[in-house]
This record gives C-alpha cells, sequence and structure tokens, in this order.
C-alpha cells in the first residue's frame, strides 16, 4: 500500500472518537483489505491479541498511511 502523493491522511474524529468525513472511508477501504489479506493476518485463530503479526502490519501499513492524534504526542 502505498501514502497518496507520499503523504499521510490526516484522521478526524468526533467526540465519541469515531473517524468521520472522507478520510473515515479511506481508512474503512484500507482495513478492510489488510483484514480480507490472510498471508498478513492468519484467518485461524480464534483471539485477536495471539495474532503475532498484528503489531507489525499497523506500524508498516496504517500507522505509514494515516496522521492518528496519537501521533501528534
Amino acid at each position: 500500500m502505498k501514502r497518496p502523493n507520499g503523504r499521510k491522511v490526516v484522521l478526524r474524529f468526533n467526540e465519541k472518537l469515531q473517524t468521520v468525513g472522507n478520510e473515515a472511508g479511506i481508512l474503512n477501504g484500507v482495513l478492510g483489505l489488510l483484514g480480507s489479506d490472510f498471508t498478513k493476518f492468519s484467518i485461524c485463530k480464534k483471539d485477536w491479541t495471539i495474532v503475532r503479526s498484528r503489531e507489525k502490519i499497523y506500524n508498516e501499513c496504517v500507522k505509514e498511511m494515516f496522521h492518528f492524534e496519537e501521533d501528534s504526542g
């Protein structure tokens, strides 16, 4: 996955910490693609906490494309 124009997508949130705006749709699409890629996430695991690759995929795919409030300190 590549970032649009080499830049991060800035996510906006409402008071319930739900993503809003067009960026929310982009995030949903990316998460959908990642979730359906069984080479990144094993579909055999019953518990998300035992999926070893979750932190790596989050850091390499999601955090590289999106700017979250946590990123700003």
